[in-house]
C-alpha cells in the first residue's frame, strides 16, 4: 500500500497519492465534480493573484498552480514550490524551463522542516491546496499542522493572504488516500489558536445530488435557480456552482486566512 511505503520512508502516517483531476477526467471520459472543483479553485486564486506578486505553494504536487499562472499570464515576481515526493520534485523542476517567471523548488517535509526559514514576510500569497488531509491530524500529531501553519504565517507578508483548501466532513470518515479529514468547526478552532483570522470561506463542491436532495439544502430562491439550471446541467456541475454559497454543507472548503 502507498501509505505503508511512505510511512516506512518518512515516518508517521503519510499518503502522498495524488489524484490528478485532469488524469481522472481523461481516464473516465467524463467531467467529474472533483475536476470542476479544482478548475474553479484555480480561477478564484487567479482573481487574487496579480502580476508581480510573490507566491508560495506548500505541497505543490506536480505544479498545477504554476501551470495555471503561466497559462493565464499571471507572471509572479517569484514562485516557490515546496514538496517532498521525488517524482513531484522532478516535475516541478522540469517546469522551471517552461514557465516565463522566476521559479524555484524546495524538497522538504512540511510537517517537520522550517521550509520558509529564508523567506520572512516575503510572499503576497501562500497556498496550501489539498495537503493537510494527507498526514496525521492535529489531535494525533499537533506538531505537524502547527509547523505548516506557523511556517505559512512566517512567510506571508503582514497584508498578505493564506489560501488553504481541504476536505470538510465529519472527522470520522475519509477518502481512501487521506489520513484525516477535518470538520469545519475543528479548523475554525485550530486557526484561532494559531492567530489566523478567517476572512472568508467558500465551499468548492457539495453533495447536492438530484432536486429532492437539493431542496433540503438550498433556500427557496436558490432552489428555483437550481431547478431551472437542472434542466441543462447535471448534478456534478450544480454541486460545484452552489457550493460557495454553503461552505458548511460542502465536502471541501477553501479558507481565506490573514495573520492577526
Amino acid at each position: 500500500m502507498e501509505e505503508t511505503r511512505y510511512t516506512r520512508k518518512y515516518g508517521g502516517k503519510l499518503n502522498l497519492t495524488l489524484c490528478d483531476p485532469y488524469e481522472l477526467c481523461e481516464k473516465r471520459k467524463r467531467i467529474h465534480r472533483d475536476y470542476l472543483a479544482h478548475l474553479f479553485r484555480f480561477y478564484f486564486v487567479g482573481r487574487l493573484i496579480k502580476r508581480g506578486m510573490r507566491i508560495l505553494d506548500v505541497g505543490a504536487g506536480t505544479g498545477a498552480l504554476a501551470e495555471t499562472l503561466y497559462r493565464n499570464m499571471l507572471k509572479p515576481e517569484h514562485y516557490l514550490a515546496v514538496d517532498i515526493k521525488p517524482s513531484h520534485i522532478q516535475k516541478l523542476t522540469d517546469l522551471i524551463s517552461k514557465v516565463n517567471f522566476d521559479m524555484s523548488v524546495i524538497k522538504a517535509d512540511i510537517r517537520t522542516e522550517r521550509f520558509a526559514a529564508a523567506y520572512p514576510e516575503y510572499f503576497d500569497v501562500v497556498c496550501c491546496f489539498e495537503v493537510i488531509e494527507h498526514f496525521e491530524s492535529y489531535w494525533d500529531k499537533p506538531e505537524y499542522l502547527t509547523n505548516v501553519l506557523e511556517q505559512m504565517k512566517y512567510a506571508v507578508k503582514p497584508e498578505g493572504v493564506i489560501l488553504l483548501s481541504t476536505p470538510n466532513y465529519d472527522g470520522k470518515h475519509k477518502a481512501k488516500n487521506h489520513i484525516y479529514e477535518y470538520t469545519e468547526e475543528e479548523l475554525e478552532t485550530i486557526f484561532q489558536k494559531h492567530a489566523l483570522k478567517v476572512e472568508k470561506k467558500f465551499g468548492t463542491f457539495m453533495s447536492l445530488g438530484r432536486p429532492k436532495q437539493a431542496k433540503q439544502i438550498l433556500s427557496e430562491c436558490e432552489y428555483e435557480v437550481y431547478s431551472k439550471l437542472y434542466e441543462y446541467y447535471n448534478s456534478s456541475i450544480l454541486s460545484v456552482m452552489f457550493a460557495p454559497l454553503h461552505p458548511s454543507e460542502s465536502r471541501n472548503i477553501l479558507w481565506v486566512l490573514r495573520k492577526r
